[in-house]
């Protein structure tokens, strides 16, 4: 939560900074810069109401640079023009901004601190998940039945990936759909299944689940729940 709101004040404020710009800002470039930032950052806030992609990396750099470059032009055009400056000149105003400062520092100090824990599980974890990548593929690489000996072995490991990998981030979406696909091929339909209602839980709009589930239904025999599905 703590991190949630953390996010949420900093994209506000880069909003802001950015909206203050486009309609106030002295420097006609920095406008028309932060015109488009500024149109980018709320196209891809609104477009994640519908397909959460910001969780994938190639989107989440992306987002985030764009989010640091507007938050630089804002920044750059408020100190280039001398504004802090003039309130810095102000009776009473340095004061209240070396206070406001290191209360700053202390908050954000506190939240780096707390957010660098999860932030190292969050990249284990992703280590872990992509090393359950690579067994899953050489799994699939072995297609001919005389092999299937080979491709079980693999896929177990893929298996153990993906299991250490949900330990380390037990929201890793991604980790809950491999596994269950894995599982799937190891012939464990029961622990399949419960992977994937486990995934609803994170993830209720993701439609290949709703498939998936009807597939391993079809298996089981359960035509009803498999229509109920797909």
């Amino acid at each position: 939560m703590v991190g949630f709101l953390t996010y949420m004040w900093f994209t506000g404020a880069v909003l802001f900074l950015g909206m203050r710009q486009i309609f106030r800002g002295k420097d006609p470039t920095l406008r028309v810069a932060q015109l488009g930032l500024t149109a980018s950052i709320i196209g891809l806030l609104f477009t994640n109401f519908f397909s959460p992609s910001v969780r994938w990396v190639v989107i989440g750099a992306t987002y985030w640079s764009i989010l640091g470059i507007s938050l630089g032009c804002s920044l750059f055009e408020r100190y280039s023009t001398g504004m802090a400056t003039r309130q810095a000149n102000k009776p009473g105003t340095k004061n209240i901004k070396t206070n406001f400062h290191i209360a700053g520092v202390i908050v954000v100090g506190i939240l780096s601190l707390a957010s660098t824990v999860y932030a190292v599980r969050y990249f284990v974890g992703a280590v872990v998940h992509n090393k359950g990548l690579q067994w899953m593929s050489a799994a699939e690489a072995y297609s001919n039945p005389a092999e299937r000996t080979t491709q079980l072995k693999l896929y177990r490991k893929a298996r153990d990936s993906f299991l250490k990998a949900i330990k380390y981030n037990p929201t890793f979406i991604t980790s809950y759909y491999k596994l269950g696909h894995v599982y799937s091929n190891l012939g464990d339909v029961d622990r399949a299944l419960e992977t994937y209602k486990t995934l609803q839980k994170y993830a209720p709009d993701y439609a290949e689940i709703h498939f998936n589930l009807g597939v391993l239904y079809l298996r089981k025999g359960n035509i009803k729940l498999a229509r109920k599905h797909i």
